[in-house]
């Protein structure tokens, strides 16, 4: 077992610290993310930010913000897909 400094706190653990915020998307996947999260609060001013569609749209903005902003994105981690490759090809379960 080995000792790590994982978000300026010691940590105990097998490795796993490392690679639970690993860059998972890139470059072009920020710009599509953030393009999203522009229309869906566009769209969610039209609805009305207090209607159903309009809360959800908000929420959806924020996921795209945030994901497009980190660079990681916890389905791209479960799934094992990543768009932040070196190579700039896609990597995961999908990937030949």
């Amino acid at each position: 077992m080995a000792v790590s400094l994982f978000a300026g706190r010691a940590s105990m653990g097998y490795g796993i610290e490392r690679n639970l915020m690993k860059k998972t998307v890139g470059s072009t996947d920020k710009i599509v993310r953030t393009i999203i999260a522009v229309v869906a609060v566009v769209v969610a001013g039209f609805a009305g930010f207090s209607s159903v569609w309009g809360i959800v749209l908000v929420i959806v903005a924020a996921i795209m913000v945030v994901t497009a902003s980190s660079g990681y994105c916890p389905i791209y981690s479960a799934t094992g897909i990543s768009t932040a490759g070196d190579d700039g090809h896609r990597h995961g379960a999908n990937a030949h």
